[in-house]
């Protein structure tokens, strides 16, 4: 499918989506339910979360056939993201969209009660951990790694039933290892703090090149110190040495026999020895990374696990949420709609949704039980 034929956007949108991020990425974005990743691209909100309604179930927003149902319907949506425990969580509930297949409402109806019985069941500090392991990895996009961390602290904190029974399956020394494999790797190649033999060449090749901009000033200190020409190539040993760590033998393979004064000799080491350095620094990142990919790669079936098991977790606990703060139970019948001449959206009875106990907002509780979410897919890029 082209980005073109998705509703909403047209020939200013997809520009837009085009130049930001490319067609591929767009269409992934909105496959996958990921309004913060065509936000980042530059569209607004609003525009966002209706293209991903009509793509993730658009036969299902013909339920909602009036202005007013539409504001109702997304003051809901509004007010349950507010219990959302993620970022990405957020993004789906913001667009779910009703569901028109009385099996698929019934199933969606079973899995948000079955995760308020898991959330009710936990003890108020294993709610906290639960809400915490969450909101300590929520990033602005999600992904593997902040799944992967989530997944380990949600083992550590030992919940299970229910909404956490796939997360409980998982392995968590394997998922551990892999955490710190996709942590080591950022978005340009092996971050900083990861090896320290990486971290060191990286240290002499800033220094050594800071002296090649400066070579004058090296020429000045080291004749300081020197009289004859075998006098300043071990002053220049030692000046180096002490300027950039670089061990005294590979300083010394850098330097020229031919060089004709002292200008000339300090500018050719200095390149040599910059050449160098920037060598071996790539030579340690590629193997780090190759190192780091393939233990990704060993883990890639507990990883995409975790992403799924961690994600629909997110999502279901947030509802449970929103479900436990307003007292919500299933509905007598899963279509039920009751409306109310005196709703207005934005008033003060549209921040509450129907319950027992609260009948008289216009949507039942279906309109919020019964949707269809996107779900975030690996990335791959």
């Amino acid at each position: 499918m082209r980005l073109e034929e998705y509703w909403g956007v047209g020939p200013k949108t997809k520009a837009v989506l085009a130049d930001s991020i490319g067609e591929a990425a767009a269409i992934e974005a909105i496959e996958n339910a990921d309004s913060r990743a065509l936000m980042d691209a530059g569209l607004g909100r609003g525009r966002a979360t209706r293209i991903l309604r009509r793509a993730n179930g658009g036969d299902g927003m013909a339920v909602l056939s009036t202005r007013d149902t539409r504001a109702v319907y997304k003051s809901m949506l509004d007010l349950a993201s507010e219990f959302a425990v993620t970022r990405h969580a957020e993004d789906r509930i913001r667009v779910l969209t009703p569901l028109r297949d009385r099996a698929a409402m019934t199933d969606r109806l079973d899995a948000v009660l079955s995760a308020v019985d898991a959330w009710t069941a936990l003890s108020e500090s294993d709610r906290e951990a639960v809400v915490e392991a969450f909101g300590a990895h929520d990033s602005v996009t999600g992904g593997e790694h902040s799944a992967v961390e989530t997944a380990v602290d949600l083992l550590d904190a030992g919940v299970s039933g229910g909404v956490f029974d796939r997360v409980a399956a998982l392995h968590r020394d394997a998922l551990a290892d892999a955490a710190d494999a996709l942590a080591a790797l950022g978005e340009d190649g092996v971050d900083r703090g990861v090896d320290d033999r990486l971290d060191e060449l990286r240290d002499q090749y800033a220094a050594v090149d800071e002296l090649a901009a400066n070579r004058s000033a090296v020429v000045e200190s080291v004749q300081e110190s020197a009289r004859g020409a075998e006098e300043f190539r071990e002053a220049f040993r030692r000046h180096i040495v002490d300027e950039t760590t670089v061990p005294a033998a590979t300083i010394r393979e850098a330097m020229p026999g031919d060089a004709t004064d002292a200008a000339d000799f300090v500018g050719e080491s200095l390149r040599n020895l910059a050449d160098g350095r920037r060598t071996a620094v790539e030579e340690r990142r590629e193997e780090l990374t190759a190192d780091l990919e393939g233990a990704i790669e060993d883990a890639r079936e507990e990883i995409d696990a975790a992403v799924a098991a961690v994600d629909d977790a997110a999502l279901y606990v947030s509802l449970a949420r929103f479900a436990v703060a307003f007292d919500l139970t299933r509905p007598a019948s899963p279509t039920t709609v009751r409306p109310s001449p005196s709703h207005k959206p934005g008033t003060s009875n549209s921040r509450r949704p129907t319950s027992p106990s609260n009948p008289s907002t216009t949507p039942s509780v279906t309109t919020i039980w019964t949707f269809r979410a996107g779900r975030r897919r690996r990335a791959t890029a």
